[in-house]
This record gives C-alpha cells, structure tokens and sequence, in this order.
C-alpha cells in the first residue's frame, strides 16, 4: 500500500503549481481507471513526468513488493505495483506539488497546505474505517482528503489583506465558508469538491472522504 510517506520528500520551491503538470496528472488518473488502456501507454505516461517515474521507482523497489535492493525497470515496477497503487501515487504527487503554494491569505506558509492535506487524508481514512456500512474505502477517502482543501489556491487572490488576522479572531462555531463567500463569492470546500470529481471513476467517494471532514479540520 501507498501511504504518505511521500509527504517527506522535499517540497517544490517557491512558486505557483504548473498547471500542465497537473492536468497531466489528472489525466494520468483518468487513464488509469480506464480499463481499455493497456500497461504500454499508462507506462508511456508515467514516463513523461520524471518526478513521479522516480516516485514509482522507489515504490516498486520497496520490500513490499518484491526483494529488497532488486533493481526494477519502469514498466516492471508499474506492473508490480498495480493501477490502484498508482492512482495513490499519482494523487500523492498531484497534492505535493499543487499544495506547495504559501497562501498568505490564510496564514499558510509554505508546504502548509500539503501538510494539511496529508493531515486530513489520514483523518479521512480513519473516519471510512469506522463509517457504518463501510461504503467508501479507506484509500479512496485518503486521495479525497489530500485534495479537500486545494479550492484554497482559487480563492486566495480575492480574500481582502489582512484576512488571516480576522480569522485567526473567529470563534470556533463561526461559519468559515460564509465568510469566504462574502469575500470571494464562494468558499473553497465548493472548489475543492469539484476539481476533486475531475478524477472521475469515484469521484464520488473522494468527494465524501473530503466532505466529511472539512467542517471539524478547517
């Protein structure tokens, strides 16, 4: 299994996510839910995107899927991997880089926002574990809580300065989303949402891992 620890790994610099990198990320998870595409091309694709090749280098090296130390090529280590792994991967480094953002607005320095993510995919994780029914999968609640607060990025250039100041003074019961609504026009756990559902497949559930816990995490 896939975790986060990724997360370690150092973060991007100082700058605003690629929006090309990330668009070939979400397509790259789009194709792996797409069982008519065959290992050549998601391999192709992998390939394209030198920081999460090494990512799935370094997964598919691991002990946990075969003998430590054996040297894997690319399309053997996706092989060994699988397609829901990959889609771990892929979400993982997705967050990492489009989370890096220092949003000023909010308080958050830089890496802030991906630490937080990871924060919440835990939670998310922890909350379908113990969902009655279990109708969401734990891993599939992770990917939605590490997205949960990318509408973050949207609605940071229209928050008025000083915004981190006024609501670091809120109560605990005050409707956050209310408030950014005021500013922006929307709040961020709509955008969030909706970027998250291009992963498509099962949007659905990533929507309600992000969903469940974005009121007591915000």
């Amino acid at each position: 299994m896939v975790t986060h620890a990724d997360s370690r790994r150092p973060l991007p610099e100082d700058e605003a996510p690629d929006p090309d990198e990330v668009a070939a990320l979400l397509r790259l998870h789009a194709e792996l839910l797409d069982p008519d595409n065959d290992a050549y091309a998601i391999v192709a694709s992998v390939g394209a995107d030198p920081v999460l090749a090494a990512a799935v280098l370094r997964a598919g090296n691991s002990a946990m899927f075969g003998a430590p130390g054996r040297a894997f090529t690319l399309s053997e280590a996706v092989a060994r991997l699988g397609r829901w792994e990959l889609r771990a991967l892929v979400v993982t480094e997705l967050g990492r880089r489009a989370l890096a953002t220092p949003l000023p607005s909010y308080g958050m320095d830089r890496g802030s926002l991906w630490r937080t993510g990871v924060a919440g995919a835990l939670a998310a994780r922890a909350w379908a574990r113990r969902s009655a029914g279990k109708q969401v999968n734990p891993e599939t609640a992770y990917l939605g809580g590490v997205l949960r607060d990318i509408g973050k990025l949207a609605v940071a250039p229209h928050l008025p300065q000083g915004f981190a100041e006024q609501i670091r003074s809120l109560p605990r019961d005050a409707d956050f989303a209310r408030i950014e609504e005021a500013h922006a026009g929307f709040d961020h756990s709509v955008l969030s949402a909706a970027i998250t559902r291009r992963c498509r497949g099962d949007a659905e559930p990533l929507v309600s891992g992000a969903e469940a816990l974005t009121p007591s995490l915000r």
